[in-house]
């Protein structure tokens, strides 16, 4: 009798222990999967993209893909290397990847008030993407690593290409990171003139983590990058960059 109620009980922690092995597992899939699905999906599109030979991006197969592309960003030297998007609501690239499909890394996307056919033009294009947290190297991921000068030494520059650019990657040097509150006002993407220009990016670049020695110039054409931090309460980074001419 002892030695059947000891059976039964070796019995009941074997299928615990699977039980637990199978959910845990599941947990793990759960997680790397949909981190693998996106990362596969971007490899794609930059395949379909860009020629590795000339540097040129295929705006035509992008856009069958999907109409709501605008831009193309790369970061030399890091994961970011994406197309950009852009509708009449932020929301919606939140949670939708390039081909439409729902996806919690969402889709870098420029900020739905940008007019690219504003007389004069618009000169901040600022442009939102998720941060994991979690070291996914998906989306903007990682942006927070130029709160560290010597990171920024490192990638000084980025390519921000619109449709209206042409198909050669245009470079933008960064002139400033800034780490603030969700209120601070950083995003605003057109002036009234030079001065205004000038004053309100006097006021943002007063709050850069460190200085670049360089500056910004009252006809320059900006683009901003911008992302979540965790280690302040609703806290954004975002990195200033502006067109190399």
């Amino acid at each position: 009798m002892k030695q059947k109620r000891r059976s039964r009980l070796n019995l009941i922690i074997i299928v615990i222990c699977l039980i637990v092995i199978v959910a845990s597992a599941t947990a793990i899939f759960m997680i790397l999967y949909p981190k693998y699905k996106e990362r596969k999906n971007y490899e794609q599109i930059e395949q379909i993209a860009q020629d590795p030979n000339l540097g040129t991006i295929d705006w035509e197969a992008l856009r069958a893909i999907n109409p709501d592309i605008v831009a193309w960003i790369t970061i030399p030297g890091t994961h970011i290397n994406y197309p950009v998007v852009q509708t009449d609501d932020n929301d919606y690239y939140l949670l939708h990847n390039f081909n439409n499909e729902y996806s919690g890394y969402g889709t870098p996307f420029l900020d739905y008030v940008y007019d690219f056919n504003r007389v004069p033009p618009a000169q901040n294009a600022v442009i939102y993407g998720h941060n994991s947290r979690w070291g996914d190297e998906v989306g903007f991921e990682g942006l927070e690593k130029y709160e560290d000068q010597s990171y920024y030494y490192e990638h000084p520059n980025l390519f921000y290409t619109t449709i209206n650019d042409g198909n050669v990657p245009v470079e933008y040097e960064i002139v400033g990171v800034i780490k603030e509150n969700y209120d601070f006002d950083y995003r605003r993407p057109d002036f009234a003139d030079q001065n205004d220009f000038l004053n309100y990016y006097n006021n943002v670049l007063s709050h850069k983590l460190y200085d670049v020695n360089k500056g910004i110039y009252e006809n320059d054409q900006l683009v901003t990058l911008s992302s979540c931090v965790f280690d302040m309460d609703n806290g954004r980074v975002a990195l200033i960059a502006r067109k190399i001419t």
